[in-house]
């Protein structure tokens, strides 16, 4: 950003850190890392309030891709929706795997009886979640990725919309294991083998998530087409 190593100063860095907005979302991003990881300490202890404490930091860190990436060119309006996007896409990616690592292996603890009907009411809850999520990011990332898009030329013929478009692909594999979680699976989950396939599609659809956040952090280097 500044030319070089060797163009590096306290007065740059001071410049890049505390004026305009990018110094604003990388100070945000550190106030939120540190407040986050206090309040789980706090939780952790046993007050309750750590929790409220790692959610709002939480809100924080929402807002500063948005503020050190391209929204903050579209105004108050961009970065707000792109805020939006990322509490809805950590929504739904890490209540999974949170369903798969957590929930589960402590409900298949359980007796026999107990453990389907704690299962099912885990999974039954995140279904709903996860097709709120689908729903919400669509109409969230929609808007930013027409703004910075434009065309259609420019979707097909510049390496941003070509990436673009990589990620759309790998969103609509997520919506379609959920989906699929959904309407086969979770009726199911009382069956033999029901849980085992949901946690192995489960997976997959953790490893799409993987996949689109990898896109996504080469979409943040890419200069879009508009």
């Amino acid at each position: 950003m500044t030319g070089g190593p060797a163009s590096v100063d306290p007065e740059t860095l001071r410049i890049l850190a505390t004026e305009g907005p990018w110094g604003a979302g990388w100070l945000l991003q550190v106030a939120g890392a540190l407040g986050a990881s206090l309040g789980f300490l706090a939780a952790r202890a046993g007050r309750g309030s750590g929790w409220f404490a790692a959610a709002v930091a939480g809100l924080a860190l929402a807002f500063s891709p948005a503020l050190s990436g391209h929204a903050v060119g579209g105004g108050g309006g961009a970065v707000a929706l792109h805020a939006t996007h990322v509490v809805v896409a950590g929504t739904w990616l890490g209540g999974l795997a949170m369903l798969l690592l957590v929930g589960i292996p402590a409900a298949r603890r359980l007796e026999d009886l107990a453990s389907r009907e704690a299962t099912s009411a885990l999974a039954g809850g995140f279904s709903l979640v996860a097709t709120l999520g689908v729903a919400l990011l669509f109409l969230t990332g929609a808007p930013a990725a027409f703004r910075l898009a434009g065309s259609f030329d420019a979707l097909v013929g510049t390496s941003y919309g070509r990436v673009l478009l990589l990620k759309l692909i790998a969103v609509l594999m997520m919506g379609a294991l959920g989906a699929y979680h959904a309407l086969r699976i979770r009726p199911r989950l009382a069956g033999e083998g029901a849980v085992q396939r949901l946690r192995r599609t489960g997976a997959l659809e953790v490893g799409a998530g993987i996949v689109v956040l990898l896109l996504t952090a080469v979409l943040v280097a890419l200069p879009p087409p508009r």
